[in-house]
């Protein structure tokens, strides 16, 4: 891309939209202050230079370094240095490693850092103003108002629940909160869940922010602020009738220097896990607990995680570095772990219960069946247990057999593996939860729910079947208060199943019959999901049209729900690029025509638009997915038929056009919980942008160059 003026001390330009409005807004409110330290110009020349792209007058919007930190980060981690990108944000360097390693793996998803230097603005020669102006011609053109602006979620009135639900819970994530800030909830939606049946929210949080850590102390009237602001959180859910959850992942590691050598157990790079075989270990994860009960009197529960990606005990992923924990086996410093904090929250008092997640007690993560047994039966009596339904499900797509692992709404549950959990788990008289979606998936986490009311009911009724009656609705994902949402609140009884025909009949009423035709299309089309870990979390369908494109091999790794770049080698596992291609075709065609059907069938009607908006952009990220394996199976074939690849690449612009003017009409598009935007109206501008770029290198009849 051309345009801008911005290049750091390496030379690399930072051209086009990197000055995006998330960038421009943050820099004038830097400006405003007084500050100059983002990209070393004045206010003035921001705006001309925004002008000359077409971006036009810039409104600061504070939200953005509040609620969209994270868009600013990705958009900008290949242009500015970290430092730069602190001064962004206007933060430090202590809250952006907080930020990249506390925030749901952001430093995972993004992958290394490049080694770029401090970026300033320089002049425009006369070539790069002609080409800015070209770039700004683009943008007139294609640019639509926005009839919603980002953040700005709206939550209809919902219907109450026909019958009275307490007999379980319905847990969910707020779709409209920022992972890990103890702030206050928006009203809107906490009133929209409780009238649709759901009867808690959950949270994630760490216990040294409440409670006395005796070996990475934070300050006392930190801890104090934030207990404050949480018993907030509780106070205004239970004005709705909802109970807050906390999700522990617990005991997290600490850099190494900051431990007695004693306690020092499995160690990764600067960090070390507080060894469970320490009994001060064991001390603080009881006495925290305790602590953190007494704190948040009304709190609901704690939801725990013992296996998983963040660093913990000594053997939180398998294998340990610890002495003395090696000959340890991973079920008994998982059970230690849940039954130290259930000891903790009955020397509380109170009625907090303890749900551990038993994600990660499977042969993935190295446990047979008699480890799983062996961990359940090691737990306090006290101890519920959730399954993570879905997890191990056998299934073949294109012919390749593979298994799930995490969530799926494509692929209905429980596995075998999770129904044997389950069914021993309450024959030890022990209360089961299921960990299931029913709104949406990593497999299109861009849309706040994705009509697939066939294939939740279908999982539903086989939980239904075990009993179970305590759910936790979503991951960060999923939370939204949707008409789908109601299959598991409204429509579900345990021992009974879903009401289907009722659900279709109260939400499109004669239109009922159509509308469920419309969504078994979709379904059969969604089913063909070429479902893997590495699909789910590293190909191109999250970005979907909002990842731009090179003619040049990038060369880099894909990241996690990020940066597909060209990586289909890592992609596109286990199914290879050809069946990978075949299944992304088979989707995104049968998705759209399905949706096609739903739109003429429901589109006008007071659901139905809704729905319609949300399918028509989920289908658009698969063809974006599927476009861009077909643009880099070219790309590393040296364009051999450069014609068909400038057909590819205006397909693409079509549907990133589309995009854009969907997202354009609703915020909600985009947008997730933990990763913020995935994109907004200037990245699929900018992608225009690029694709207009990206023909022009095609046109050329000497090989393509960056």
């Amino acid at each position: 891309m051309s345009g801008g003026g911005a290049c750091n001390e390496k030379g690399i330009s930072l051209r086009g939209f990197s000055v995006s409005d998330r960038l421009a807004e943050c820099a004038l409110s830097q400006l405003r202050k007084g500050q100059n330290r983002v990209l070393g110009t004045d206010e003035k020349t921001i705006e001309e230079e925004a002008a000359r792209l077409g971006l036009g007058e810039i409104k600061e919007d504070v939200r953005w370094t509040k609620r969209g930190y994270i868009t600013a980060i990705r958009n900008n981690w290949h242009f500015l240095p970290l430092e730069q990108i602190i001064d962004l944000l206007d933060t430090d360097a202590s809250s952006m490693e907080k930020i990249l390693l506390e925030e749901d793996f952001l430093s995972v998803k993004l992958g290394e850092k490049p080694d770029i230097g401090r970026v300033a603005y320089r002049p425009l020669s006369a070539r790069r103003k002609r080409e800015s102006e070209k770039i700004g011609k683009i943008v007139q053109r294609e640019y639509v108002p926005a009839l919603s602006r980002p953040f700005e979620f709206n939550y209809d009135e919902c219907d109450s629940p026909a019958e009275d639900l307490s007999s379980g819970e319905r847990v969910v994530y707020l779709y409209d909160a920022v992972y890990g800030e103890h702030g206050s909830l928006p009203d809107g939606e906490l009133s929209a869940l409780a009238a649709q049946g759901v009867t808690g929210i959950w949270m994630p949080a760490l216990l040294s922010d409440f409670a006395e850590h005796p070996f990475a102390p934070r300050p006392k009237e930190e801890r104090e602020k934030r207990t404050e602001r949480m018993r907030g959180i509780l106070n205004q859910c239970a004005a709705h009738g909802l109970k807050v959850f906390l999700y522990l992942n617990e005991p997290r590691a600490c850099k190494t220097e900051d431990l007695p050598p004693q306690l020092r157990g499995h160690t990764v790079g600067e960090y070390s896990s507080l060894c469970m075989g320490d009994e001060r270990t064991k001390k603080y994860l009881t006495d925290a607990t305790e602590q953190l009960c007494r704190a948040l009197p009304g709190l609901g529960g704690i939801i725990t995680i013992t296996m998983s990606e963040n660093q913990t005990h000594c053997r939180y992923w398998g294998e340990t570095n610890c002495p003395r924990c090696k000959a340890r086996s991973m079920q008994s410093l998982a059970a230690e772990v849940n039954n130290c904090i259930a000891e903790g929250a009955r020397r509380a008092g109170g009625t907090v219960r303890v749900v551990a997640n038993l994600w990660g007690w499977s042969h993935f993560m190295g446990w047979t069946r008699d480890a799983v047994r062996e961990g359940i039966d090691l737990l306090d009596a006290s101890v519920e247990i959730m399954a993570v339904s879905e997890y191990g499900k056998k299934i073949c797509k294109g012919g390749i057999e593979s298994e799930i692992i995490d969530y799926s709404i494509s692929n209905p549950g429980p596995s075998e593996d999770s129904e044997y959990l389950m069914r021993y788990a309450a024959s030890r008289g022990r209360k089961v939860w299921a960990k299931i979606q029913v709104n949406n998936s990593w497999e299109c986490s861009s849309v706040p729910y994705i009509p697939a009311y066939g294939l939740v009911a279908e999982h539903l009724d086989r939980l239904s079947a075990l009993g179970v009656n305590d759910f936790m609705l979503c991951w960060t994902l999923g939370g939204y208060p949707s008409l789908g949402l109601r299959l598991a609140t409204q429509y579900y009884r345990a021992g009974k199943g879903v009401d289907l025909a009722a659900f279709y009949a109260r939400a499109f009423g004669e239109k009922a019959d159509a509308a469920a035709a419309a969504v078994q299309k979709i379904e059969r089309a969604f089913a063909e999901f070429p479902f893997s870990l590495n699909v789910l979390y590293f190909a191109p369908h999250t970005l979907g049209g909002g990842e731009l494109w090179s003619t040049e091999e990038i060369g880099l790794p894909a990241t996690m729900v990020c940066f597909s770049y060209d990586d289909t080698e890592k992609y596109a596992q286990p199914y290879g690029e050809e069946i990978y291609l075949s299944q992304m075709k088979k989707l995104s065609e049968g998705f759209c025509e399905g949706v096609s059907l739903l739109e003429r069938a429901v589109a006008q009607d007071a659901y139905g638009k809704e729905v319609c908006l949300f399918a028509r952009a989920a289908g658009l990220h698969y063809v974006s997915a599927y476009h861009h394996a077909r643009f880099t199976a070219e790309k590393k074939r040296g364009f051999p038929d450069r014609v068909y690849a400038l057909q590819i690449v205006k397909e693409e612009e079509q549907a990133v056009r589309e995009l854009y003017r969907l997202q354009a009409a609703d915020a909600r598009i985009g947008f997730e919980s933990s990763n913020q935007y995935y994109y907004n109206e200037n990245s699929l501008l900018a992608k225009i942008v690029n694709l207009n770029r990206v023909a022009q290198r095609l046109e050329k009849t000497e090989k393509p160059d960056a």
